[in-house]
């Protein structure tokens, strides 16, 4: 049986049926010109991606920075800053934003020894009295002061840490800017003084209190958890309204007065985005208080303060627990990856715990949004019981609690959460 012919090979003109080298020569302009083409096509796909990228994010800008504006809070314009490289503290003061004129309050009229009680992020924070005008009267202020013999770059950011005060505007549950000194240094940022102090210590008071079975001047009942978790929610709204994020809510970043209200304070991350558009990279937020996307450092977004939130019920339902106090910091992703949450205290109620899980949910689009939050919270607030007060008889040791919670020690007795 005969086989059958082979198809002849295509051949250069002038090759001979059995030169091998000149076959292969016929495709050498296809095996060079192919992957160069691709290359370019590759290149030009990546050129264009890069460019609508680009795009987007410019025309994102403008539309924040039209949404914020119409909402009564500007980016402030960043050819105002001078260079800090060549500028001396008394070139920062003479360029500061004239806006903060409306603010100055006279030096005269802080009167009395300035008490210091703690060092916050810029220098120390003192307690004075504030003498009243006409229709006034006297109160107790909270003074922020830049410390002795800054640098530019401290004066300038200090600055713009009262502008963003300044700024913000005024809510019930947001810690209130009454005024600045910066016509010389040192620099003060003048806040309101609320009376019981951050949250944190509060709960750790009552725990005290509770345990010593003295008479219990605050006694914490599970309505008034969710009071306090509405007047936050309230307070973060306000912030995200104007597209800024708070980035670190926790117990010890609230401030309570003697009638349980509630005041979110610790926005330096908010001022950095308002004033950079970006978080600066000082900022140590506890990992056993963030978001999973905060922790695998994605963005982060406004769901990521409402898994925050969580936490926050969590320390107020347990008088200021750490969260997570079996698992260590560095764990803390992994033991979220797997599926597992903060188990039930036993001082907390079904609903109120429903409502924590329902902040600690892995995706962010099934965490429930501001409205929803209120109305489930008021919900509870109207069926929660308000004659049993919380006891837990265990006292805080705080050496302790900064190892457990992943916190440095110094951070809960040396600092100030209005800063």
């Amino acid at each position: 049986m005969e086989s059958e012919p082979r198809p002849a090979s295509r051949s250069l003109l002038g090759c001979s049926s059995g030169d091998n080298l000149c076959i292969v020569r016929e495709y050498e302009y296809e095996v060079i010109i192919v992957p160069v083409f691709m290359i370019f096509v590759f290149f030009i796909i990546l050129g264009l991606i890069l460019w609508l990228r680009y795009r987007n994010h410019k025309e994102m800008e403008e539309i924040n920075d039209g949404k914020d504006s119409s909402r009564g809070i500007q980016r402030p314009n960043t050819s105002e800053h001078i260079a800090l490289r060549e500028a001396t503290v008394e070139g920062v003061l003479s360029c500061k934003d004239p806006y903060l004129e409306t603010f100055e309050i006279p030096r005269d009229r802080i009167t009395g020894d300035l008490q210091k009680i703690r060092t916050g992020t810029f220098g120390p924070i003192y307690k004075a009295q504030l003498l009243p005008k006409e229709s006034e009267k006297q109160q107790t202020i909270v003074i922020a002061a830049l410390r002795d013999s800054p640098s530019a770059r401290d004066t300038q950011l200090f600055l713009d840490r009262i502008r963003f005060h300044a700024k913000l505007g005024k809510h019930p549950n947001i810690v209130d800017m009454l005024g600045c000194c910066t016509d010389q240094l040192p620099i003060y940022l003048i806040m309101e003084n609320v009376s019981e102090g951050d949250l944190l210590n509060f709960l750790w008071t009552c725990r005290r209190d509770v345990m010593a079975m003295d008479k219990i001047p605050f006694d914490i009942t599970e309505k008034q958890i969710f009071s306090v978790a509405i007047q936050v929610v309230n307070g973060l709204e306000y912030l995200h309204q104007k597209k800024l994020l708070h980035g670190d809510v926790a117990a010890r970043n609230v401030l309570i007065h003697h009638d349980f209200t509630a005041k979110i304070s610790g926005l330096s991350i908010a001022s950095d985005i308002y004033n950079r558009s970006m978080i600066l990279m000082h900022h140590k937020i506890p990992l056993k208080w963030q978001a999973p996307e905060h922790l695998m450092k994605k963005p982060v977004t406004e769901k990521s303060d409402i898994w925050s939130l969580g936490i926050l019920m969590y320390e107020m339902v347990t008088l200021g627990a750490p969260p997570y106090p079996d698992i260590p910091p560095r764990q803390i992703l992994q033991f979220l990856q797997r599926g597992h949450r903060i188990k039930r205290p036993p001082t907390c109620g079904t609903t109120l715990y429903n409502i924590m899980k329902s902040c600690w949910e892995w995706r962010e689009t099934d965490r429930p949004t501001y409205p929803d939050l209120k109305k489930r919270l008021e919900a509870g607030k109207k069926n929660a019981n308000d004659k049993i007060v919380l006891q837990v008889p265990e006292e805080v040791v705080p050496e302790l609690y900064a190892q457990v919670a992943g916190l440095e020690e110094s951070f809960l007795m040396d600092n100030f959460t209005i800063l």
